[in-house]
């Protein structure tokens, strides 16, 4: 386990994709104890949560997690967040660290919803919500049982000309708005390098179209300046995400050693399928986060 006086980026966080989901990518359903025991299991880590839409719940207006375009179940956000929050209470001595959510957000577009999703972080987190956001630097002793929001931005702005003054005036491709990043801890437009994140798909060995696709994307989000090349050295310098490829529509894994060598904290697995990856993780994560000199 890191000491106190460690920062995250120099540790490894048990990580998971499409966490909610306990089948496929396609038509697999969604159980809220996905998020619980993997949480539980590793005193912390590191969750996926793909935003969708905006719906009703219990008679308040929610945010509904699910699989973009395809059949899967979801779940919403407030259900999530409370089972986390008495997770975290219940068993915060064995946190070995942050419960990091990792959102996705290519759907919900306007700055409203962008509030009203701040709401429901504020009210049903409450005193676990780590409360210093973007700039400063992320320490062990003053995260770990607390909840720190990873958040990405996939879209086209749609606020109006007033909103526009607060997330900079343009309506262009954003990785993150300014309108979000003052609640975010790690985010693209981190002010503080140790912060900055950036995600990439495993390189999958199928040559099909769906690959092509995201290699095309990604390519034209390093030449654009967005992110860099990935190789082991950005790991030193700034927080790396590895999910699995855009085409594992059936939720298969990919060498989980081969990025914890290049000293990538978040590599994703779909905990979902049982193979030799997950227990690989497992095992490597039995005591919790790990500070990366632990392993040699």
């Amino acid at each position: 386990m890191p000491n106190d006086n460690d920062r995250l980026i120099d540790c490894y966080i048990a990580s998971s994709h499409n966490t909610y989901l306990v089948g496929d990518q396609l038509f697999g359903a969604a159980d809220i104890h996905c998020y619980l025991n993997f949480i539980k299991k590793y005193g912390g880590g590191c969750v996926e949560m793909d935003i969708v839409s905006m719906k009703e719940n219990k008679g308040k207006e929610d945010v509904y997690i699910k699989h973009t375009g395809t059949g899967t179940g979801g779940l919403f956000l407030r259900d999530i967040l409370s089972g986390i929050k008495d997770i975290i209470n219940t068993t915060n001595q064995k946190m070995s660290g942050p419960v990091i959510l990792s959102f996705d957000n290519k759907d919900i577009t306007s700055f409203k919803d962008h509030q009203k999703i701040w709401n429901i972080f504020k009210e049903t987190l409450v005193d676990i919500l780590y409360d210093k956001f973007d700039d400063n630097n992320l320490f062990i002793k003053d995260i770990k049982g607390k909840v720190l929001i990873k958040w990405t931005e996939d879209h086209k702005c749609t606020c109006t000309e007033s909103e526009c003054k607060i997330c900079t005036g343009k309506h262009l491709f954003k990785p993150i708005d300014i309108k979000t990043k003052h609640w975010t801890h790690l985010t693209h437009g981190s002010t503080n390098p140790s912060n900055h994140t950036y995600s990439y798909s495993h390189k999958s060995s199928d040559n099909n179209e769906k690959d092509k696709e995201d290699k095309k994307k990604e390519e034209e989000e390093i030449k654009k300046g967005v992110k860099p090349v990935y190789n082991k050295n950005i790991t030193k310098e700034y927080f790396i995400r590895i999910y699995p490829p855009g085409s594992n529509f059936f939720s298969g894994n990919y060498p989980f050693m081969k990025y914890i060598q290049d000293g990538v904290q978040l590599v994703a697995l779909n905990i979902q399928t049982h193979d030799f990856h997950t227990m690989f993780q497992m095992e490597f994560f039995r005591n919790g986060c790990l500070r990366k000199n632990q392993i040699g």
